[in-house]
């Protein structure tokens, strides 16, 4: 079984050590689970990967999980609308452009370095330290006719 990268092991490690919290070993099913996802997800998709691994998770447990890693920077969240929420590793430069679906839920990461440069600029050209930025565009995906 592929482990997550150590950086977000230790990323939600120091977080947890910093809220009291320990790593336990359903907060590190969790976080394998949502690494191995490999696609934005629901928490009750995360549920069921967590069940299809061999292990599982109260519905609390799993939410309250998915909350401490989005704290941590592990995890970033997506609202599709005010009643979907999707979440994802984070990238770690706290980037990223996602083309979204609000009737489907069908997401799609996309890269533009030119636009990450257009974001940089407006930062430094305030004054500011750019970290990074989070676009979303709604957009109706194609059918397979449209394709």
């Amino acid at each position: 079984m592929t482990q997550p990268p150590g950086p977000l092991c230790a990323l939600f490690r120091r977080h947890l050590r910093d809220v009291g919290l320990k790593y336990t070993p359903e907060r590190a099913r969790t976080l394998d689970a949502a690494f191995h996802m490999g696609r934005a997800f629901e928490v009750d998709e995360l549920m069921q990967e967590l069940v299809v691994r061999g292990g599982g998770a109260s519905k609390a447990t799993a939410y309250r999980t998915v909350r401490l890693m989005v704290d941590a920077g592990v995890l970033e969240q997506i609202l599709i609308d005010k009643d979907r929420a999707h979440y994802r590793i984070s990238t770690g430069d706290g980037s990223g452009i996602t083309l979204l679906d609000p009737e489907t839920g069908k997401m799609l990461p996309v890269d533009d370095p030119a636009l990450s440069e257009i974001c940089r600029g407006i930062a430094t050209s305030h004054g500011w330290n750019y970290r990074g930025f989070r676009i979303h565009i709604m957009a109706s995906s194609p059918t397979p006719d449209q394709s």
